[in-house]
């Protein structure tokens, strides 16, 4: 399975539709909340092995899944 194929399949888990996990604005459009992101920082902590300081990221870095995606492999790259 894709990064993007598990990460849609999280969020399916929260409710979301796979079309609007995978195209909408997730955050600044109130589809998830503040809440949702700690939920999805420990699947992607578990899920990907990597940890996020709160001072390198914020809700703007997970808006979509494809930034999600950028977040992660940019933090693979600077623990490496």
């Amino acid at each position: 399975m894709t990064m993007s194929a598990e990460i849609i399949s999280y969020l399916e888990g929260l409710g979301l539709s796979k079309d609007v996990a995978s195209k909408e604005r997730l955050f600044s459009t109130g589809v998830l909340d503040s809440i949702d992101i700690v939920g999805l920082l420990v699947f992607i902590e578990k899920t990907y092995n990597v940890n996020f300081s709160p001072f390198d990221i914020g809700l703007q870095d997970f808006d979509t899944v494809d930034l999600i995606i950028s977040v992660i492999e940019k933090n693979r790259v600077e623990r490496d």
